[in-house]
């Protein structure tokens, strides 16, 4: 899988929204089931934070045991949130890039999806990096996070059946895939007027690709 030193990621609002709307179709394919009888089709609708409205996407492809994201979560999220998603500027997503060399990455990315299968990904999210200290270097993370998930909202017995069932194994694998077939580093921040103009040159479906700057920079609307 992989994951990259920044936290934060662009995508053209084109891309995104075919992410959002194909990840359930995708899913089903997989699985040969109904799109409605899919949790993962929840869980990525609870990944999603702001209005509907918002003229700016913010994603970040993010890794729960990053020390990025969680200096991120910590120093410069807080402002983000009070100045430019609550007041309905700036819509956010979280795409899923574990570190496929930490057991750890792994098992939060999942548990938190799970925690999204109940509409609670983003209190179970900032618990989770809040937290990081505390579960990063454990020997099997699981239950720590479960409970942690638990005590921020998430709903005990559909994390568990989440889990045993592997429910959203396939829609952490489309997260990764996609992640590591466009990613970039650093951040940009699209409006609607800029993704009709990159549509308009043909260049809709591709991401920005950029060097990784220590941290990376975040241009707000």
């Amino acid at each position: 899988m992989g994951s990259c030193q920044s936290p934060l990621h662009s995508v053209p609002i084109s891309v995104m929204k075919r992410h959002l709307m194909m990840t359930g179709g995708l899913l089903a394919a997989l699985t040969g089931t109904s799109l409605r009888a899919q949790p993962a089709a929840v869980a990525d609708l609870a990944r999603i934070r702001g209005v509907e409205g918002a003229s700016h996407w913010l994603v970040i492809v993010g890794d729960f045991a990053s020390d990025g994201n969680r200096a991120f979560h910590r120093d410069a999220w807080p402002t983000i949130d009070s100045l430019y998603v609550r007041p309905g500027k700036l819509r956010v997503a979280w795409i899923n890039l574990p570190n496929d060399a930490s057991k750890n990455s792994l098992i939060a990315a999942e548990v938190a999806a799970c925690s999204g299968t109940g509409m609670k990904f983003w209190p179970v999210h900032d618990a989770m990096l809040r937290e990081q200290p505390r579960w990063i270097s454990l020997a099997d993370p699981t239950e720590f996070l479960q409970e942690l998930a638990g005590r921020n909202g998430g709903n005990p017995m559909l994390i568990s059946q989440c889990l045993q069932k592997r429910q959203v194994k396939a829609f952490l694998q489309s997260d990764v895939a996609r992640a590591r077939r466009r990613h970039s580093c650093g951040t940009r921040v699209h409006s609607r007027q800029q993704d009709a103009a990159r549509r308009a040159r043909g260049r809709g479906d591709s991401f920005g690709h950029r060097a990784c700057p220590p941290g990376g920079t975040l241009a707000l609307p």
